[in-house]
């Protein structure tokens, strides 16, 4: 017996993993695709976080406010680097979650509760646009 899957087109498949609803018995895999997308991001954030799902910085613990940053910035000459190498989209959110999980947790990553990410950001003077210029140089 086939599953539910077998019946959608490609379209279809798209918007689900996009987490886009549907009638029927495709509610079911919105859930199941959601719960991949959550789970894939506990873990990853898990992972990054030293063991804990929390801010590496002050403890925080909320998953709705913790993300994930780049070590030395770059996060986003990172996304657009991905995209270039043939993607074609700019990568993010639960694309990136699952990229890391699947190239074995690479190197660079730390999870940080949004006031800690947005601290660094000014701090680190992640988002003037001197910054922004030196960062697209060096991808070329």
């Amino acid at each position: 017996m086939g599953s539910i899957l077998d019946n959608l087109t490609d379209d279809e498949k798209r918007k689900l993993i996009r987490g886009q609803k549907y009638s029927g018995d495709q509610v079911k895999l919105v859930g199941y695709a959601k719960h991949y997308r959550v789970r894939t991001k506990i873990e990853v954030l898990t992972h990054y976080g030293n063991g804990k799902l929390a801010c590496v910085k002050c403890g925080f613990s909320d998953i709705r406010a913790l993300c994930l940053d780049h070590i030395n910035g770059g996060g986003t000459q990172d996304r657009k680097r991905e995209a270039s190498s043939g993607r074609g989209y700019v990568l993010g959110g639960s694309g990136l979650y699952s990229r890391l999980k699947v190239k074995g947790y690479p190197e660079g990553y730390q999870t940080l509760c949004s006031n800690c990410n947005a601290i660094k950001m000014i701090t680190d003077d992640e988002c003037s646009p001197e910054k922004r210029l030196s960062s697209l140089q060096r991808m070329r």
